[in-house]
């Protein structure tokens, strides 16, 4: 695709050889955005050569999906606050048929979400919590508010539900990382604002689900806020509550993500009673030194979503990973007597002692996606990106893991 761009042709004819989805999906698009008029390049339109299918079309709505991923990760951070996230949540996804609620600081207070508001302060921009709910197969989606009132029921109600519960979709949706007072050095902050990549690829994923109206639900709790240095801003050393009454200890500001997703899994398994949970996050840089760019890290406490993922990165091509998640790992995070948890923890594997840490917020199937490396902006780009722009990846393969794990027809 680099060489057509190149050729500045504004129509390109592919003859598919009857992989009309594959060849469709990897349409890319340009970040001009604040080129001037006069500097900015023509668009290529891609087309098939003959007649259009309807794998074709669904191709197209997947690189349409990934590509909004893409716009929202590279938009800069001051015209990608949060209230601007929430706000093309809305614009995209509502007409759609999505759900889509945006929640104040207030709100965020009224539900005890402690530790979301502790990552916040730093900043003048005010912390907002996006709830996303598609669902495709029948039903109404409640309010939050409706939820709360009914999510009272024990375990053995929430274990009868068995195989009928939707999927959660919990994703770190950091504007703009500054690393706190742990700062980030020059080139590390640049990329700051790729630390909303989990939140984009995560929004993505529900617009090729419900462009494609596959019948699914799935619900997603998305905490927004922005990561900054200031007079307020959270100190190295301080103990904040999780949603579930668990004490963290902060020794690194710039590990805020983990705090942030703490309370949103708390909240949508409360709320939504999930059959699977998906958290999605550039977390560690671990997995992109380990991988180099080539894939994600994903964690899971079950066979089948570890099927699940692994059958959709082989359709896909964009393959995850699998790392491991021992109790081993859990140890580095809880030897201080002090407190519950600690949000960096003793060693060197950062993605597993990452995964550790959410793991203890989390009470059924889970899927842990670490993007850092394929998401965010990386200096080793493939042929179709620029270099320092995003990728909106793994959005297609989130969205056909999802798939694979919700109907039971698609399973390995």
């Amino acid at each position: 695709m680099s060489n057509i761009h190149l050729a500045n042709h504004s129509h390109v004819y592919f003859d598919t050889h009857f992989y009309y989805e594959q060849v469709s999906q990897h349409v890319t698009c340009r970040f001009q955005e604040y080129k001037s008029a006069k500097e900015r390049s023509p668009e290529t339109t891609v087309l098939p050569h003959g007649r259009e299918c309807s794998a074709w079309r669904a191709g197209c709505l997947a690189s349409r999906a990934q590509n909004w991923a893409r716009r929202l990760a590279d938009l800069p951070a001051n015209r990608m606050a949060p209230a601007d996230l929430a706000q093309e949540a809305l614009n995209v996804l509502c007409p759609l048929g999505v759900r889509v609620d945006v929640h104040d600081a207030d709100w965020l207070s009224a539900q005890r979400m402690k530790a979301s508001l502790h990552v916040a302060k730093g900043s003048a921009a005010s912390p907002l919590f996006l709830e996303c709910s598609y669902t495709g197969r029948g039903g109404v989606a409640a309010s939050a508010d409706a939820a709360c009132a009914n999510a009272k029921t024990d375990n053995h109600e929430r274990a009868a539900s068995g195989n009928d519960g939707p999927a959660l979709l919990v994703a770190k949706g950091v504007t703009f990382d500054s690393g706190g007072l742990c700062l980030k050095r020059g080139e590390a902050a640049r990329a700051g604002r790729g630390s909303v990549a989990g939140a984009a690829v995560s929004l993505a994923a529900l617009r090729l689900l419900a462009d494609l109206k596959v019948p699914i639900n799935v619900h997603a709790c998305i905490p927004l806020c922005e990561n900054m240095v200031s007079g307020q801003c959270m100190k190295v050393g301080d103990v904040v509550p999780a949603l579930n009454g668990m004490s963290m200890q902060i020794e690194d500001t710039d590990m805020e993500g983990r705090l942030l997703m703490a309370d949103a899994l708390v909240y949508g398994q409360a709320v939504y009673k999930p059959r699977l949970v998906v958290d999605v996050a550039t977390l560690t840089k671990g997995v992109q030194l380990a991988t180099g760019g080539g894939a994600f890290g994903y964690f899971t406490n079950s066979r089948d979503a570890g099927n699940a993922v692994r059958t959709a990165g082989a359709r896909t091509g964009d393959r995850g990973w699998p790392l491991p998640l021992w109790r081993y790992y859990r140890r580095h995070i809880t030897d201080d007597p002090a407190v519950d948890l600690r949000n960096k923890g003793s060693g060197r594997a950062a993605p597993c002692i990452g995964a550790a840490f959410l793991s203890n917020f989390v009470c059924c199937e889970w899927l842990h996606l670490d993007i850092h490396g394929v998401g965010a902006a990386c200096e080793a780009a493939p042929p179709y990106l620029r270099p320092r722009h995003h990728s909106g990846r793994p959005a297609r393969t989130l969205a056909t893991a999802l798939q694979t794990a919700l109907l039971p027809a698609r399973r390995p």
